[in-house]
């Protein structure tokens, strides 16, 4: 199954060789980010989050990352690491994406290790002047070692393979800024399950045209909107090189 969906993923690609419209700005980007996170039993982690971004060629985008996250109890807490292969927008609507990462939970206990495997599509339609609307959704490969620190990829562990999505509405109130309403399961490191999505308030800021000031809180639940899961506080920055 794994392999159908690469092998439909790499035949939507290669499409795009037969669009000769636009092509997108071709910038390699840094975007830093950091996060406070607070769960339901008030425990408290913040992480660091590096995501560089990398034109190859016309058509591809080469997006790798990697995350540090502390606790008070523990200052090797948990780390992720990912690859990610994406296509740009083809007719100024639609992209693909795969991505594979690593994540290690050495704190709380019990320890673990998960392999993600991510094939997307992601969408965009204008709704008005100033209003854009994304839509996007994926199925996720997952295996997990608990009572392991492993850093390769997972062969065997426990499996579990679910879909990912997000929707959002972004509203541009300025040349330079918008806000954006996310509702969804996965970010630009994190994929969570489909019983534990997040609502999301995005703010970005051009301050100058190499540095763009992001900010966001996020609200995640499972199962119930009630059922409080986690609380984000994130605050980056995304500069061109």
């Amino acid at each position: 199954m794994r392999k159908i969906v690469y092998l439909s993923f790499v035949v939507a690609t290669l499409q795009l060789y037969a669009d000769d419209g636009a092509t997108q700005p071709q910038t390699t980007s840094l975007f830093f980010y950091t996060r406070l996170i607070s769960d339901a039993k008030n425990r408290t982690s913040v992480d660091e989050n590096f995501v560089p971004n990398f034109y190859l060629g016309r058509y591809w985008q080469f997006e790798p990352g990697l995350r540090i996250g502390q606790t008070a109890a523990s200052p090797t807490a948990y780390y992720l690491l990912k690859a990610e292969l994406q296509s740009k927008y083809f007719y100024d609507i639609a992209r693909v994406f795969a991505r594979t990462s690593q994540s290690v939970t050495n704190f709380p206990k019990p320890q673990s290790s998960q392999t993600s495997e991510f094939v997307a599509v992601e969408t965009k339609y204008p709704v008005a002047t100033h209003l854009m609307l994304f839509l996007s959704v994926g199925y996720v490969f997952s295996a997990t070692q608990t009572n392991q620190l492993n850093f390769a990829p997972i062969i065997d562990g426990s499996v579990n393979n679910f879909f990912a999505f997000n929707m959002a509405l972004r509203y541009l109130y300025s040349k330079a800024g918008f806000i954006e309403a996310i509702f969804g399961t996965y970010d630009a490191l994190s994929i969570y399950l489909t019983q534990q999505p997040f609502l999301q308030l995005t703010n970005e800021y051009a301050i100058s045209k190499r540095f763009t000031f992001t900010g966001y809180i996020r609200y995640q639940y499972s199962n119930e909107i009630t059922t409080v899961n986690n609380y984000f506080i994130g605050l980056g920055m995304r500069t061109k090189i």
